[in-house]
């Protein structure tokens, strides 16, 4: 009997001991963040910046930098909430740049990084979503060296980049949901991107790179 009442009294103070350990303060639960209210965007977007666990009224240096070409960056400095939260909201620039760095530097020493891109080509699909193969090549027309990456397949609900010295190819699958059949790719019947063959009609289509702002293709099937 005085065996077990040892064995139930050590079983007890281990359970108690466990509970103890999971309410111990453990730093790497509190490290400053930050992150962006999307991962990917058109050019000249709007991006909002948030972050937590930072000291309570702490300066905070944000630096946002086109990593591609360094042909655009942003400094600024914010200050922590009571509650340690950051914010910034920004609209990036109108042309494409690819991909972005964001390092949030505090006045103590810390510092959290994230990354994200701006898309200039919005895919959407008609009675979709399908699965389209992306291809981007450094040079125009479709023809080159293929970008480190490619080839890859997004869902047409995402969005891709193409820089005014590069091409894309976009090959769509014959059939979509429900049995249906490719018909063609379109654009608004105010879009201006350059893409061949000009009708759409062939799965795979390659797109004229370009500069300034997005646009949108969306694959038709019926």
């Amino acid at each position: 009997m005085g065996l077990i009442l040892t064995l139930v009294a050590l079983a007890m103070s281990a359970s108690l001991a466990a509970t103890a350990r999971a309410d111990v303060y453990v730093p790497a639960d509190f490290v400053p963040s930050i992150w962006s209210d999307k991962a990917d965007y058109a050019p000249g977007e709007l991006v909002t910046l948030s972050g937590s666990q930072w000291g309570a009224g702490e300066f905070v240096h944000i630096r946002v930098n086109d990593d591609a070409g360094s042909t655009w960056s942003r400094d600024v400095d914010v200050t922590a909430d009571g509650a340690g939260a950051i914010s910034d909201s920004f609209n990036l620039p109108d042309w494409f740049v690819a991909e972005y760095s964001v390092t949030a530097t505090g006045a103590s020493g810390s510092v959290a990084r994230t990354t994200f891109t701006d898309g200039n080509v919005r895919i959407s699909a008609v009675n979709g979503p399908v699965s389209v193969k992306e291809t981007l090549y450094n040079g125009q027309n479709c023809s080159g060296p293929i970008k480190s990456g490619y080839p890859k397949n997004e869902m047409t609900t995402a969005s891709v980049g193409v820089g005014s010295s590069e091409s894309l190819t976009l090959e769509a699958p014959a059939s979509g949901p429900n049995g249906r059949v490719f018909a063609k790719w379109t654009q608004p019947p105010n879009g201006n991107l350059a893409f061949e063959p000009a009708d759409g009609k062939s799965r795979i289509i390659c797109v004229a790179g370009f500069g300034n702002g997005s646009r949108d293709l969306t694959a038709v099937y019926t």
